[in-house]
């Protein structure tokens, strides 16, 4: 009975998950032509836009409105890759941390900003930075 209902709960979870999405074929002709090397592509709707999962030269996520418009893009760094102040500031701020994730995003107005995601004991600890390494206040 047990593996009953966890096959169930499973199989609905998994249901939830893969839903299609139907994106309009403007924005997935934008998506192409920007990213042409682009693969394993995965889309969901956020709110009137639309969010593309892909791999390229490492995992990263891009936004396009509904006519297909690119937004932004958000690509997985490593941590090294941080600028010098932001790297400073996380160090004189935490003792003891770890990055579990950095990304760098770009806007279609040009400007470049950072997130990252630290573990600081058990918490997570997010921050954002401008592209010289200042923190974001939000």
């Amino acid at each position: 009975m047990k593996m009953l209902i966890i096959s169930m709960v499973l199989m609905f979870a998994t249901i939830g998950f893969a839903q299609d999405v139907n994106v309009p074929q403007t924005v997935k002709a934008a998506f192409e032509e920007k990213y042409p090397d682009a693969e394993n592509a995965v889309w969901k709707k956020v709110k009137e836009n639309y969010q593309v999962q892909f791999e390229m030269d490492s995992k990263s996520q891009a936004y396009f409105s509904a006519d297909g418009k690119w937004l932004k893009t958000a690509v997985v760094i490593f941590e090294e890759d941080l600028p010098e102040a932001a790297l400073d500031f996380i160090a004189d701020k935490y003792d003891e941390f770890e990055v579990k994730q950095a990304q760098e995003v770009t806007t279609h107005k040009g400007s470049i900003s950072y997130n990252v995601v630290l573990l600081v004991g058990d918490e997570k600890v997010k921050h954002s930075f401008t592209e010289e390494g200042e923190v974001i206040e939000k």
